[in-house]
């Protein structure tokens, strides 16, 4: 198993495409009773938490990948600049 300092969520985390909805949930619940912290001093607790979903992480980090590679990227455009905000 990799170490946990290499360990670390994905740009994508927490985003949820429609087709990846089962991996995705299951990686959440797992990270959310794994990485709970038992104490206010347990900074580990995430690292912990990763290190147990490690392969649930893997596979929902597969399935986005995979989705959001076929979607096309987000067209961007300036607005005015009585619309921006200051």
């Amino acid at each position: 198993m990799s170490s946990t300092s290499t360990l670390k969520l994905s740009d994508h985390f927490p985003r949820v495409e429609k087709p990846c909805s089962k991996v995705a949930t299951k990686f959440f619940n797992c990270f959310t009773v794994e990485g709970k912290m038992n104490a206010p001093e347990d900074i580990e607790a995430g690292s912990r938490g990763l290190e147990k979903c490690q392969g649930l992480m893997t596979a929902y980090d597969k399935c986005m990948v995979r989705v959001l590679s076929k979607k096309p990227p987000a067209e961007l455009y300036r607005v005015q600049d009585e619309y921006r905000v200051r």
